[in-house]
């Protein structure tokens, strides 16, 4: 049943992760590593929304280390090919603004 609507409950997911609760944005990056647990390699459709989402909060230090386990299950089940390449373009975008400055 999760694999099915993986595409529906990731947006609202990674949106509570951003929520001002510090409640909600913890048990969002818990329920987060639970699907990444269930879906595996059928996450990959969605890595690229994942990585942004968890850049944004990983220096919340509520969520540092629910943050850094939900990157350990992206790359153990992710395909690294697809991670590497978002994280080059996340890379060459913070370093293209950081050039315009």
């Amino acid at each position: 049943v999760v694999t099915r609507f993986t595409d529906r409950l990731v947006p609202p997911i990674l949106g509570e992760l951003r929520d001002w609760k510090e409640g909600t944005k913890t048990r969002s990056a818990r329920l987060l590593q639970v699907l990444l647990v269930y879906t595996e390699d059928l996450i990959n459709d969605d890595i690229q929304e994942i990585l942004s989402a968890l850049a944004k909060v990983v220096l919340d230090p509520h969520l540092a280390k629910d943050a850094a386990q939900c990157l350990r299950l992206l790359g153990r089940f992710g395909d690294l090919s697809v991670i590497m390449r978002e994280v080059k373009r996340a890379l060459v975008s913070n370093c293209d603004d950081k050039i315009h400055l």
